[in-house]
């Protein structure tokens, strides 16, 4: 892209031009100077400053505010965008100042009153302890978000996930064989990792529907689900197939083990959440935990100068 803007703020219009290359999709910019050349109309351009790494996947944009020029940039999503103010520091340096950030800010939402409910909320709202409910997963920038960090934990996990004194360890695997944190479409349990049946044709991971591994092995895992798919379409007043409705994570609080699961279709940032819980062969609905997600933007306190040669 191309922009005619006076980028630096010396009161004179540059050349603005920027490009998003690569596999990780960065953004790099370059500021030039019209030059008039003697006895022409015309003028050449001269390279004021080459800006790298200043963003990802996100076209720059510039904003004005009180006769100044910011440049507003992001790496990804909206709680990374970062407004920027270029000047010429020096005859030979440039400087990028970073004058604000976006800090996202999580509330919890919930009537629920069981104790679990009621952790999970205080967990959602401590913002020291809260990273894994407000950042987002993306496996690659040319893909969108897969959700939440919570929903993305270990594989396997180690769990007494039905509170029988049991702990087993629940594998994330893709009919294509292997573990897969992301797009799982297999679950199983056991000490090692199953052995994946090869497909009887070709599988799209985005598309197939999720499902617990056929045998023996994994009918303690497959009970649990059967229950709660039944706890929770009674609930919800609809069919919720397990687990190809949605994405789960497990939480512990008092040496018991629940069931977190967002239903959302598109991608799971925790706006509503259901809380089951299983013990041996019963599983009840527990309630609903929702995270609000906002945004502001704060000054920037440490790292917001960067100094770039000509």
């Amino acid at each position: 892209g191309i922009e005619i803007v006076d980028s630096d703020n010396d009161g004179i219009d540059d050349i603005f031009i920027w490009n998003i290359l690569g596999s990780l999709r960065i953004l790099s910019a370059e500021i030039y100077e019209i030059v008039k050349t003697a006895g022409s109309g015309y003028g050449k351009l001269e390279l004021k400053v080459a800006l790298e790494d200043m963003g990802q996947l996100n076209q720059p944009r510039f904003v004005r505010h009180r006769g100044v020029n910011y440049l507003v940039t992001a790496f990804g999503g909206a709680e990374s965008l970062s407004i920027s103010h270029i000047e010429r520091h020096s005859n030979d340096q440039y400087r990028v100042r970073t004058v604000c950030n976006a800090k996202l800010h999580l509330e919890a939402a919930t009537k629920c009153r069981h104790p679990v409910c009621k952790k999970l909320a205080r967990h959602i709202n401590d913002r020291d302890k809260n990273d894994a409910f407000g950042s987002v997963e993306w496996t690659h920038k040319n893909f969108p978000p897969e959700g939440i960090s919570i929903f993305f934990g270990a594989n396997p996990e180690l769990s007494d996930f039905d509170n029988t004194q049991s702990p087993e360890s629940i594998w994330k695997l893709s009919k294509k064989g292997g573990k897969n944190l992301y797009f799982w479409d297999l679950l199983g349990l056991g000490n090692q990792m199953p052995t994946v049946p090869p497909p009887p044709k070709a599988v799209n991971q985005r598309q197939e529907k999720a499902e617990v591994m056929q045998g023996k092995q994994h009918d303690r895992l497959r009970r649990v689900l059967e229950q709660q798919s039944k706890v929770f379409s009674t609930q919800l007043n609809k069919d919720i197939s397990l687990p190809s409705a949605g994405k789960y994570f497990l939480y512990g609080t008092n040496n018991r083990i629940y069931w977190v699961w967002d239903f959302d279709e598109d991608v799971p940032y925790g706006k509503e959440m259901h809380i089951a819980y299983t013990r041996g062969t019963k599983s009840d609905y527990i309630g609903n935990v929702g995270i609000r997600r906002s945004l502001t933007l704060e000054p920037c306190v440490t790292g917001c100068n960067t100094m770039i040669k000509k």
